[in-house]
């Protein structure tokens, strides 16, 4: 059985939000990586197990069992792909699997897997780096406008004074 046969990426049909993983499969000298996303709902319990399950009766489809293929989790998240805007927007980083190892070759499966989609990613902690900036602008833009209001009092201390001075002239 040739690999090259098996999907790279298989998503869920219905949908905006998924939890995907990024899979090694294994078979003999042959090695390939998979990315398979089932819709996220929060009353599916076990999901990254669901994915697995799921993804093995696909390989099973293909004439691939347990004993002559080998998958294994190499990371994961979630993903939202977005028909209306035409967007992939990916948040690497499952809680229980960790990001994925290669996440170059998984991008680039997606884009190959979503070709009229804009690819974009959030890597775990990205909101709080952007609370963070978002801090730190606000606290820069707060510092602007104090020293521009000093040199304000500044400059109209000067013309004050200058016009103290022809007053007394």
């Amino acid at each position: 059985m040739q690999l090259v046969s098996i999907p790279n990426v298989a998503v869920e049909d219905s949908g905006v939000h998924f939890c995907y993983l990024a899979l090694k499969l294994t078979a003999g000298d042959q090695v390939k990586t998979l990315v398979r996303a089932l819709n996220f709902r929060p009353y599916r319990d076990n999901l990254e197990q669901r994915i697995i399950e799921w993804t093995w009766g696909g390989l099973e489809e293909a004439g691939l069992d347990e004993d002559s293929a080998f998958l294994s989790v190499k990371g994961g998240g979630s993903l939202s792909i977005n028909p209306y805007y035409g967007t992939v927007t990916v948040f690497g980083g499952s809680p229980d699997s960790g990001i994925e190892e290669n996440r170059e070759e998984v991008a680039q499966l997606l884009r190959e897997a979503f070709p009229s989609h804009d690819l974009s990613w959030f890597t775990p902690g990205h909101y709080e780096e952007q609370q963070r900036k978002e801090k730190e602008a606000k606290a820069a833009a707060i510092a602007a406008k104090k020293v521009s209001a000093e040199a304000k009092k500044v400059n109209d201390g000067t013309k004050g004074d200058a016009a103290h001075r022809e007053e007394e002239a």
